[in-house]
């Protein structure tokens, strides 16, 4: 099978006049067959993240809104990494701090 990377756009709403709040992006990486079977494998990841959740007295929907790109990576794509992104942090972290990764099992992403 082939690898590839599909990113995935979300149109985030709500009711009540609101309409688009943001877009939400992310990619994906999966094997398939071909082009037309990543495709469709992009479209139900997707299809099956979308969401929807009550605010208050509005309602806010995450609906799939596009497959924005759709790349084949090859049979051996090596190291499979996503688009990063930059968070301000919360909470002051001192140059001196020493960082554990190891000791905290990540979480699954999905």
């Amino acid at each position: 099978m082939t690898w590839f990377q599909a990113r995935l756009r979300w149109a985030v709403t709500a009711d009540e006049g609101e309409g688009l709040r943001h877009w939400e992006e992310s990619d994906c990486f999966f094997p398939s067959v071909d082009w037309a079977a990543a495709f469709a494998r992009a479209l139900a990841i997707g299809r099956a993240r979308q969401g929807a959740h009550n605010e208050d007295t509005r309602y806010v929907e995450a609906r799939l809104a596009a497959v924005v790109t759709l790349d084949c990576l090859g049979d051996d794509p090596g190291v499979l990494m996503g688009e990063s992104v930059t968070i301000m942090p919360v909470e002051p972290v001192g140059f001196e701090h020493v960082f554990r990764p190891e000791e905290v099992r990540p979480p699954p992403s999905f």
